[in-house]
This record gives C-alpha cells, sequence and structure tokens, in this order.
C-alpha cells in the first residue's frame, strides 16, 4: 500500500519503527539533517515523509513548532490519532540502551504532556517559593519581636550568614543525668540592623531548670560586625568548649546522650568532669 508523497514505500513490518510513519517539522540540528533522519527511519522500519498526510503516526516536532502551532502541527491536530512527539522518542528508540527491539512509548515524549508537566512543575516552584516568602516574612516578624524583647530595639532582626542561610539564633543544651536536674538552655541571637550601614547586637540568655533566666547583652546595639561575631564565638565556646568553627562538633545527634567533658579549673588545677552545652543546629533559614 502506496503512502504519502515522498516515501514511495510501506513500512516494512520489522524493526523498531515498524507500523510507524513519521514527520519531522524543526530544526533539530546540524548533527541531524533530513537526509539523515530518513536513513534512520527507513533503516529501521519505518516510513519517512516529507509532510504531513492522512497516512502519518507520528510527526517529530521541536519545541519551537509545537509552542508556535506550525502547519505541520495544526495539520497533526486536524487529522487526528497522530502522536506529536519530540526527538526524544526518535533517539531513545532506536538508542542501544533500548533493548525490547520496540519502539518507545510515546506517552512521556508527546509535547502536550510534557509541557504539562513543566507547567504544574512552575506551579510548585511558585507554591514554594511563595511559601518560602512567607516564611521567610514570618521569621524576619519574629526576630524583629524578639529584638525589641531581648535588646529593647525595633529596628533590628535576626542576623542570617549570607552564604549558608543560618540564622543566627540557636539553642545550647545540658542536661545533667546524674543528678537529674532537667534540662538547662542557653538561647543565643545576633541581630542585624535594619538600617543602612547595617550594625549589629549580640544577646543569649541562660534558661535553668526551675524556670529562672538571666538575659545578657553580649555586644551592645551599635557594634560593629566583627565585635558582635567575637562575642559569638565566645558565648558558644564558653558553654560547649567548641570552637564556633567546628559546631558541628558539639551537635546534638540523634539517641545521643550529652558526652561528658574534662577539664582543669583555673583556680586549683583540680580536674573535675562537666558536661558542656551541646549545639542544636537549625535548618537553613530556621530560628529558635
Amino acid at each position: 500500500m502506496a503512502r504519502g508523497k515522498g516515501s514511495g514505500s510501506t513500512p516494512t513490518g520489522r524493526g523498531r519503527l515498524r507500523d510507524c510513519v513519521i514527520a519531522f517539522a524543526g530544526d533539530f540540528g546540524s548533527d541531524r539533517p533530513k537526509t539523515k533522519l530518513k536513513i534512520w527511519v527507513d533503516a529501521n522500519g519505518g516510513l519517512y515523509e516529507t509532510k504531513m498526510t492522512n497516512k502519518v503516526t507520528h510527526l517529530v516536532c521541536s519545541g519551537e513548532n509545537y509552542k508556535t502551532d506550525a502547519p505541520a502541527v495544526k495539520e497533526a491536530r486536524i487529522i487526528g490519532n497522530v502522536s506529536i512527539v519530540n526527538m526524544d522518542w526518535f533517539e531513545d528508540t532506536l538508542s542501544q540502551e533500548n533493548t525490547t527491539g520496540k519502539r518507545r512509548g510515546e506517552k512521556k515524549y508527546e509535547w502536550s504532556n510534557i509541557l504539562k508537566a513543566e507547567k504544574q512543575k512552575e506551579k510548585s516552584r511558585k507554591r514554594a517559593e511563595n511559601a518560602k516568602l512567607k516564611a521567610d516574612m514570618q521569621r524576619f516578624a519574629d526576630g524583629c519581636e524578639n529584638a525589641r524583647s531581648d535588646i529593647f530595639s525595633d529596628n533590628h532582626h535576626v542576623y542570617r550568614d549570607p552564604t549558608t542561610s543560618l540564622d543566627y539564633a540557636i539553642v545550647l543544651i545540658r542536661v545533667d543525668m546524674k543528678f537529674n536536674k532537667g534540662a538547662e538552655r542557653i538561647y543565643m541571637r545576633m541581630y542585624e540592623s535594619n538600617s543602612i550601614p547595617s550594625t549589629y547586637a549580640m544577646y543569649y540568655r541562660e534558661n535553668q531548670p526551675d524556670g529562672t533566666e538571666t538575659p545578657h547583652i553580649a555586644a551592645a546595639t551599635g557594634s560593629n560586625f566583627q565585635d558582635a561575631y567575637k562575642k559569638w564565638q565566645e558565648v558558644f565556646k564558653d558553654y560547649t568548649h567548641v570552637e564556633w568553627s567546628d559546631k558541628q562538633n558539639a551537635r546534638v545527634m540523634p539517641g545521643q546522650g550529652p558526652p561528658e567533658a574534662v577539664f582543669f579549673t583555673k583556680s586549683t588545677g583540680t580536674e573535675v568532669v562537666e558536661i558542656p552545652f551541646r549545639y542544636m543546629p537549625n535548618q537553613p533559614g530556621e530560628t529558635v
């Protein structure tokens, strides 16, 4: 049975493209000229068409042709029962990795499904972006609220490291397992001014198991970053015995009990055992 103009033959019934009558629309690059496409179609048992006819089963077209509703795409839609697919379908069908000896299923390669998936992905991205923006706005508002109570300022928010996205609002915890005193917590926050040039402040609060709270302003409002950051490092090391740069060594790990650290008192040189505070890191963008 003769096919459309330019074919002069029928599918062979053998090969991966058997029973396929294929037309191409669009530019697929210099390494995929129409002459080569015809050779590949013919060699794999298919039939190459130079234009759309009612015999065509597959239209392989570029994204640009599909999105601009090129003439071949319009004709394929009018004819109906034509799979409008991307070049990946053709190449994956002929790929050596395709060991089935059959053509690839068209569904995931059809442009209508590809664009639908892209649209859904974009919607999901925007939802995630909006959720992040909402969370950031809430974080900023919470940071400002904390600043009002911690350092008595309406012009500060919690500082966020621009490289790691870590909010400088963390908690250190210590549990005295031996005497069952409950948990002691140290809340540390470094603040950045809302105005420019930026100034900083460093605050921490000791919370005892009995509910007693002792606030400290280690670096007052108006401090430069270096001074506030230095105080942050000092306070962290005082309570954890670990440098801030090595903070992962002071982490509270899941299921891990608080380890003991041995050190010497400055006054007597007597060896004592003390449980250091442990660092509970936040996820990027989280505050305590």
